[in-house]
């Protein structure tokens, strides 16, 4: 690789930049370096293409030996410059990544505030958050706004750690399924999430209703409860079809008179019979069933 004293102090700044920096920093590249027409469009390109932060840093590491160290210098001057009027909030970001709940509800919140549609082309949840924060003048220059969100998510996490309490395994494929399929929810102004946890899914959608307005979650909450009590009453009211016998037409008509004799249906007389000629039959000495 090229060595340049401007390389260098390129390299040993990134080196010193949290993972999470590397968002804006892709965001000053694209606009001092490459110069591109429509820098946020180019931006939201690049996070879709690049898995990891440590990809963004190493691409444009790659892209910057190949520029004059004029160049460079002003990529790195910009950087500084930049990093300095970065407002930082009170909140720990260092984990927050992990928080995927939260990532959800501030990045519906912060969008819907941004009014930017390219945004929603930014396919990473994590992505699209550092993206907001770092490289809109609306959070980093006031840090007290992503302060606010995070507000009112811890109120609404510590009345709902969990918005459904149900036991059951299914209830979250379900319920994902359903809402998904439901115009009443793509009418409302939340996120719908593409990630592959239902629960984290459902969850983050009540997390959002529950912020703006409480009657309307408690009322599709308890819409939502209703449909599984009633599936799960279909369900339970499911019984498999009974066995089919080609029976004679004397078979039948003696079956039908033992049924009223005995005042059973036909299908329990069916079963005493079986029953007594297995004892009588299969189990001679003790009339005890094996089964």
């Amino acid at each position: 690789m090229r060595r340049t004293p401007a390389l260098d102090q390129t390299k040993s700044f990134l080196s010193r930049c949290r993972d999470i920096d590397a968002v804006w920093i892709l965001n000053i590249f694209n606009e001092e370096i490459k110069q591109y027409k429509d820098v946020r469009r180019t931006d939201v390109d690049m996070l879709n293409r690049l898995d990891k932060f440590s990809d963004i840093k190493k691409e444009i590491m790659a892209e910057l030996c190949h520029l004059h160290d004029r160049d460079i210098e002003h990529f790195l001057y910009c950087l500084e410059e930049y990093q300095a009027h970065i407002s930082m909030p009170k909140i720990d970001l260092k984990n927050i990544e992990n928080n995927k709940r939260f990532i959800l509800f501030a990045n519906n919140t912060m969008q819907n505030n941004l009014r930017s549609r390219i945004l929603e082309d930014i396919s990473n949840p994590v992505y699209k958050f550092f993206y907001m924060l770092f490289t809109y003048e609306e959070y980093f220059d006031h840090p007290r706004s992503l302060e606010e969100i995070y507000k009112r998510f811890s109120n609404v996490y510590m009345k709902f750690n969990s918005h459904f309490n149900f036991n059951e395994n299914d209830f979250y494929p379900w319920a994902n399924s359903h809402i998904y399929k439901s115009d009443e929810y793509k009418r409302l102004r939340v996120t719908l999430s593409n990630s592959t946890n239902p629960e984290i899914n459902i969850n983050s959608i009540f997390d959002q209703l529950y912020d703006q307005d409480n009657n309307i979650h408690y009322a599709l909450r308890k819409k939502i409860s209703n449909a599984w009590y009633q599936k799960r009453h279909r369900d339970d009211k499911k019984v498999k079809k009974p066995g089919f016998y080609a029976l004679t037409v004397k078979a039948k008509e003696a079956l039908a008179s033992l049924a009223r004799k005995k005042n059973l249906s036909e299908d329990k007389v069916l079963d005493e019979l079986i029953n007594q000629a297995y004892v009588k039959e299969c189990n001679p000495l003790t009339g005890e069933f094996p089964y």
